[in-house]
């Protein structure tokens, strides 16, 4: 039913002789509204909202085992994969079965209760997301595009019908690149896009550049950033820094950093003498 990941080791309940039940809990996000009451009026004033943490509320199975010993070990060994080797709850990526290419990140968030019955128990696994968004790596394509299509065929991708369609305006397909090498003093590149939210895009530039100015054209934002010669710099919009070499530059910046809008995001890299590799780090978003 689902799987928690930790780095590079995977952890499916049957691993621990445990099984999901049916009759899980998995919710939107809570909504944390800003209201204020004045007395005399009615109701109240809004002034907006944001997500709250998600929950999830799993309930679990120990599978009947040979006695109450091997039971207790099968138990203590399920419940060890959600704490440090110093007792804390520790990040673990949640994703479900009939979602596998999206996870949260989640932490237990409540005490394992056993209800032994003989050889056998239940109990109810509560694992809380924080940040409630889910998330997809970059290379994500949804099921419904057909990314056996060559470029020049004559297809179209258009999202909000969930289906590939033939005729006008065109707009291919291709899949995401991850890096490109920057030679020309003015430069294109595309990102699609395929959640419902925008995400923000971390770049790191590795080479030489004069001034380099970087614009979503999508979005109509530019940034400003300091040149480099043999260097390595990084943007990261998701922890609003500015790196050269490992060192902060952030005040030599100008401009909002770049955020990746749903759909097509069409890049423009501009720059004097620009010989430099560039690598796009950045995950889909979803509610």
């Amino acid at each position: 039913m689902f799987t928690l990941k930790e780095n590079d080791k995977s952890y499916r309940p049957e691993d621990f002789g445990t099984t999901a039940l049916p009759g899980h809990i998995h919710p939107s996000p809570e909504q944390i509204d800003r209201t204020l009451y004045i007395p005399g009026a009615d109701g109240l004033f809004h002034f907006g909202s944001n997500f709250g943490v998600r929950t999830f509320e799993l309930p679990m199975l120990v599978i009947p085992q040979q006695n109450k010993i091997e039971l207790q070990k099968r138990i203590r060994a399920f419940t060890s994969i959600f704490y440090t080797s110093t007792g804390k709850p520790k990040e673990l990526e949640l994703s479900f079965d009939y979602e596998p290419e999206k996870y949260y990140i989640v932490r237990i968030s409540n005490r394992i209760v056993p209800n032994r019955l003989l050889t056998l128990s239940e109990f109810t696994l509560v694992l809380t997301a924080n940040d409630p968004y889910a998330y997809a790596d970059q290379n994500y394509i949804p099921e419904y595009v057909d990314n056996s299509l060559q470029y020049d065929s004559g297809y179209n991708y258009e999202p909000p019908q969930n289906h590939l369609i033939y005729g006008e305006p065109k707009s291919y397909f291709y899949e995401n690149g991850t890096e490109f090498n920057w030679l020309y003093s003015r430069q294109y590149s595309s990102i699609y896009n395929f959640a419902d939210m925008q995400v923000p895009l971390a770049i790191e530039v590795e080479g030489s550049v004069n001034y380099p100015r970087l614009t979503n054209l999508t979005t109509g934002v530019q940034m400003q950033l300091p040149s480099i010669s043999n260097q390595v710099m990084v943007i990261d919009a998701n922890r609003f820094t500015v790196k050269v070499d490992g060192v902060s530059k952030l005040t030599l910046h100008k401009g909002d950093f770049l955020h990746l809008a749903p759909t097509l995001n069409q890049l423009l890299f501009e720059g004097g003498s620009p010989n430099a590799a560039v690598r796009y780090k950045w995950n889909h978003k979803f509610i």
